[in-house]
């Protein structure tokens, strides 16, 4: 049985949209639980961790740094 996390991601649209970060990106058990299948990672330091052994994931990861002068809305149309 999975163990109980420490972090959940924020459910944003029922069963469907979640905002985490790294600590639910590296769950595995949190992963499964809600059922994730696919995780939009935008980060310069966090890796796609389970992309190798979870083939069956889709990642999709935008490497950007997290400061105000990072133009990320340049990015929305590789997201969309």
């Amino acid at each position: 049985m999975p163990s109980v996390a420490k972090y959940y991601p924020n459910e944003i649209l029922p069963n469907r949209l979640w905002l985490g970060d790294w600590h639910n990106a590296a769950d595995i058990n949190v992963i499964e639980q809600i059922g994730i299948t696919h995780v939009l990672n935008i980060s310069d330091s966090c890796e796609n961790y389970f992309e190798e052994s979870h083939p069956h994931m889709t990642y999709l990861h935008i490497d950007i740094g997290d400061t105000k002068d990072k133009p990320i809305k340049e990015k929305f149309p590789e997201v969309c």
